[in-house]
């Protein structure tokens, strides 16, 4: 088949994302959907990627039904790999699922049997990669591809290599953290094959609870929750722990009890004890890929389905789930702050508040009946205002015609105590009272000696009623003519 190359790539949508890159679902030459890995390049003079390289004579070198390949295989490694610009292309064939997108995913349920086939299928691949010497060293559940047709494939070679007998020492900063065993956080270089057997049981723990159970944000909080799941090491569990390179560093503070029992317990007793020795501390006495295939948990009900059998499941992936369900997250916390606040407002039904006061009309004209005292002492503060004993309502203009025509006097319309009043600036008035026709801030009102008004006892002061004939001006002109002393 003829080769592809970056020009007759039709790149539709991400589905993948990595330190490496980027992965995209396209299309090639023959309309035909492959997968893209695109690997960047920072610079162009660093050459070609050692992980890329590393990648490409693994899979060359390799052939198996679970394991993952490269478009039209062939020794040239220019003839898989195509320079855009800054990025390198590597084309795989393209599956509708990984396993972290189905697990993910609220709308597939993987059943038991469902998940004993995956876990199967993923044994016969590591299987098949031990037996070669090669170490896959990033195993986890976004790196297991799946078809709608049952087909079970691991991919993500970047990381894999070589066993080398010879020099058998490795660099401790590969698998990612989730699924990196406890040798690896205690430094250990020397390691084997079973540094992925450890990350297939953090893959069957996710089958068969939905979640991973050493979620940590820090290498230190990962080996602790490791430490709390499988108990403190010993000398009986883990001979050579105290000998580890990082062990001063990494060592638990306190000991943790064996919790897997309880954390398992729901789990059926053949699964718990396939969990249990995948998940072992000791990298000497964890199941081989071809022992955990030759554990009973494969032989009882129910038992792994076949390909055929595999669902129809809609497409899933890992990138992909992650943002709606990030999505959905932040639509329900702005749903429940939305909920909040409107809890913490008041009630918005005027009927269950209560309401405010009606304000009284202030007619033009005093009604005859109304009596109202106006204190005739009156202290001007500053231009404009004056202060007076007690609220009193007064309309904004009175007409007096009784005495002098229908001149205008403004009154202020409240007049309370030690509270300033606004009263008008100028008053037109002909009655012989001289009263200044312009209040300035030092002037001040010619009126009479201050009266004090008691409502109680008539003998001791003046009362001067508004609703008299001869009006508010007349009221005040009378009271200052009687203040003064007789001849």
């Amino acid at each position: 088949m003829q080769l592809s190359t970056a020009r007759d790539l039709h790149c539709i949508e991400q589905i993948g994302r990595g330190t490496y890159g980027t992965v995209w679902k396209a299309f090639n030459a023959s309309r035909r959907l492959v997968a893209v890995k695109r690997l960047t390049m920072e610079k162009e003079t660093e050459g070609f990627p050692v992980t890329a390289l590393r990648e490409v004579k693994i899979l060359q070198a390799v052939r198996h039904p679970n394991i993952i390949w490269l478009e039209s295989c062939d020794a040239s490694v220019d003839a898989h790999l195509y320079r855009t610009g800054s990025s390198i292309d590597m084309v795989f064939p393209y599956h509708d699922h990984d396993l972290a997108g189905l697990i993910e995913n609220d709308i597939v349920e993987i059943s038991p049997a469902i998940a004993k086939y995956y876990l199967q299928e993923i044994l016969k691949g590591l299987d098949y990669l031990h037996s070669n010497h090669v170490m896959h060293r990033d195993m986890k559940s976004s790196n297991i591809l799946i078809n709608n047709d049952g087909r079970v494939r691991i991919a993500d070679f970047g990381l894999a290599r070589f066993t080398d007998m010879r020099c058998p020492d490795y660099t401790n900063r590969v698998v990612t953290m989730w699924y990196r065993p406890p040798e690896l956080f205690m430094g250990v270089e020397q390691y084997d094959c079973s540094v992925d057997m450890w990350s297939v049981g953090c893959i069957m723990a996710e089958l068969v609870t939905g979640a991973h159970p050493f979620q940590g944000t820090t290498d230190l909080e990962t080996l602790d929750r490791i430490f709390r799941l499988c108990g403190t090491p010993t000398r009986d569990t883990w001979p050579g722990f105290e000998r580890t390179p990082w062990y001063e560093h990494m060592r638990p503070r306190k000991p943790r009890a064996r919790q897997f029992d309880t954390a398992f317990a729901d789990l059926p007793e053949d699964a718990r004890d396939l969990l249990d020795g995948l998940l072992c501390l000791d990298p000497a006495r964890r199941l081989t890929a071809r022992q955990a295939l030759q554990h009973a948990f494969f032989r009882t009900e129910p038992l792994p389905i076949t390909g055929d059998q595999h669902p129809q499941f809609p497409q899933s992936h890992e990138l992909k789930c992650r943002a709606l369900r990030a999505h959905r997250r932040a639509e329900e916390k702005q749903q429940q702050a939305i909920a909040a606040a409107t809890a913490s407002k008041p009630p918005t039904n005027p009927r269950a508040s209560p309401r405010p006061a009606k304000r009284q009309r202030i007619s033009s004209k005093i009604p005859e009946a109304a009596s109202v005292l106006v204190e005739a002492s009156i202290r001007i503060r500053r231009p404009g205002q004056v202060h007076g004993s007690a609220w009193i309502r007064v309309p904004r203009q009175i007409h007096d015609t009784s005495l002098h025509g229908t001149s205008p006097i403004p009154i202020p319309r409240q007049i309370r105590d030690t509270s300033p009043v606004p009263i008008p600036r100028q008053i037109h008035d002909t009655s012989p009272i001289p009263i200044t026709r312009q209040i300035h801030h030092t002037s001040t009102i010619p009126l009479p000696t201050p009266i004090a008004i008691d409502r109680t006892v008539p003998g001791s002061s003046v009362a001067i009623p508004i609703s008299s004939p001869i009006g508010v001006v007349g009221a005040v002109q009378s009271a200052a003519l009687r203040r003064q002393p007789g001849p």
